[in-house]
């Protein structure tokens, strides 16, 4: 019967995180069939994000094998076979714990179905062996993603074997146990919020910022390695700079070496030894780990629970905090815009997607600085900076970067139940739609402002392209969110478990992004006609622009506007 309840909780949150419907292209209540016209829509939008994630899965594995083949052939020379796959488990395990740790606080404690969940005739043990499961396989394909190139590596230089992928597929399995099981108790320790709370929020956010720069730093150098090849001298060099390194570190973690050994051996005893040690060390791991977590769970569940409903005080009593502050009557669109942030500051998920959105220009930097490029860009810029359409690159670049974004197409969805409170708040569709727009400029519009002037300090660009530069990308991104919007509010995902899946795994995301890159692309068509085929002033062609963006506002407002009411207005 445990058993059966065990399974019962598992299928019921994975049949509403199907693929697709984590990507908000499937409704696992809504089955009615479509229009042939919604259909095609529908399919055409599938196609187009899975090609999209083909080609990220794809510029990933290029990133990683490059890495791995570079530690295979400096493992060749230092004497440790299997170098790449060894550093691949090092580098898998710390991705996938920095990772696991931004989640397993939601999926174990704080995930929306947690508070129905706690009411059903469930033991404590199962409900929360359940969780540690959905948490695994969440995070299992972080894992897999990041050892695949690595074990592709490995059967490239020694031949496909049935060891290596008998061995490779346990590896896989098995290989995130250590940090999965980490990140779970990581969430534990903070299970509920009280004086530890922003702790655990700035953890989470630093746990991500240094996966963020692992991955930064491997795109670095591997587009570095792809670019001045794999000499052996090269390899030469770095075997000797880094093989002791390599070495220290094969010795300090066994279990990343016995992953190594059970596909990589010396021998065939090495291999069953290495075997044994990594399945015991495994296994005991997670029976801690399960045995521990489960410890007073449903307490820390509710207590959970009922700090996030706000239940909980702490003001004394007679204490001045005790007295009601006066009531100071603000506007609502400020009120509104207050509360955009205060719902994107609430979740970890959002506040690093946009506010990393916003400092696209920055990272960009430190990218190229790291690989090593950044010489070549500049030389790029030099060669460019001569012609007319220069500044308009150069704007059409930072605009790019601050109208693709999910911060208009994902706002109604970020709300999730929170939503039906919106609608009843006493102000019209119109408040709410300028008090998202505003939300919108202040942070992308403000960052835009920011590298525009900071970049005219090392461009050849004259200070009055200002004069059109200014508006056109206020307007622009004004455009960008009423487009944003308009789709969010045409169908928002309101019913998720996780915050995540309301931003990184909702199709109005990258559907905003696509209709903010068709809109750049029509204006640089625009600016094409207007400067180099009839040869207006450069300056013509801004202020141009700028009165084509504000024209084009006034269409798009009305069909915010619309949907906005629609959405409103529904049951």
């Amino acid at each position: 019967m445990a058993k059966t309840k065990l399974l019962l909780l598992i299928k019921a949150n994975r049949r509403q995180s199907s693929f697709l419907e984590q990507l908000g292209i499937s409704s696992a209540t809504a089955r009615k069939p479509a229009k042939p016209i919604n259909r095609a829509k529908k399919i055409t939008a599938t196609a187009l994000i899975i090609a999209a994630l083909f080609v990220g899965f794809g510029s990933l594995m290029v990133m990683l094998g490059a890495n791995y083949r570079q530690l295979e052939l400096i493992g060749s020379f230092i004497g440790i076979k299997g170098l790449s796959l060894f550093m691949g488990s090092l580098i898998a395990a710390v991705v996938t714990f920095t990772y696991a740790t931004y989640t397993a606080g939601s999926m174990l404690y704080r995930a929306n179905d947690l508070k129905m969940l706690v009411t059903l005739p469930v033991s404590e043990n199962d409900l929360f062996v359940s969780r540690f499961i959905l948490h695994y396989l969440t995070n299992i394909s972080l894992y897999v993603a990041v050892m695949i190139p690595a074990l592709f590596v490995i059967a490239i230089t020694y031949g496909f074997s049935f060891r290596i992928i008998s061995m490779g597929l346990l590896v896989l399995l098995i290989g995130p146990v250590l940090p999965i099981s980490l990140s779970m108790l990581y969430a534990r320790l903070f299970a509920t919020t009280g004086r530890n709370g922003g702790k655990r929020r700035y953890t989470e956010v630093i746990a991500l910022f240094v996966m963020f720069i692992l991955l930064v730093g491997l795109q670095s150098i591997s587009s570095r390695w792809l670019r001045e090849g794999f000499s052996e001298t090269t390899i030469a060099n770095l075997a000797a700079m880094f093989g002791n390194l390599f070495s220290t570190l094969f010795k300090w973690f066994p279990l990343a070496s016995w992953k190594t050994r059970m596909i990589v051996p010396d021998s065939v005893a090495s291999m069953l030894r290495s075997l044994a040690l990594f399945v015991i060390l495994s296994g005991s791991i997670l029976f801690v780990s399960i045995a521990f977590g489960k410890q007073n769970y449903s307490k820390l569940l509710l207590q959970s629970i009922s700090e996030s409903n706000g239940t909980r005080t702490k003001r004394k009593k007679n204490s001045i905090a005790s007295y009601e502050a006066p009531i100071h009557y603000r506007s609502p669109i400020k009120v509104l815009v207050m509360k955009e942030f205060v719902l994107i500051n609430s979740q970890n998920s959002y506040m690093m997607e946009l506010y990393a959105e916003a400092a696209i220009p920055l990272i960009l930097v430190i990218v190229y600085f790291i690989g090593g490029t950044l010489g070549d860009v500049a030389a790029m810029v030099n060669s460019l900076s001569s012609s007319d359409a220069f500044p308009f690159m150069y704007c059409g670049v930072l605009l790019a970067m601050a109208t693709i974004s999910m911060m208009s197409s994902t706002s109604i969805s970020r709300e999730g139940r929170l939503f039906d409170f919106s609608k009843i708040l006493p102000v019209s569709p119109n408040t709410h739609v300028k008090a998202k727009v505003l939300a919108h400029l202040l942070l992308f519009g403000s960052t835009y402002l920011i590298f525009m002037i900071i970049g005219l300090f090392f461009l050849p660009v004259s200070p009055v392209h200002l004069l059109w530069m200014i508006p056109l990308g206020w307007l622009l991104i004004t455009l960008s969110s009423f487009t944003s919007l308009a789709i969010d509010y045409s169908r928002p995902r309101l019913e998720w478990k996780l915050p995540q899946q309301a931003v990184k795994q909702n199709m109005n995301g990258m559907l905003g992004m696509i209709v903010s890159l068709i809109t750049i692309a029509i204006f640089a068509g625009i600016m094409y006609v207007l400067l180099i085929v009839l040869g207006l002033h450069a300056i013509i062609v801004g202020i141009s622009l700028v009165v084509v963006s504000a024209l084009s506002l006034i269409p798009a407002w009305k069909v915010v506007v619309k949907a906005a009411g629609r959405c409103y207005a529904a049951a």
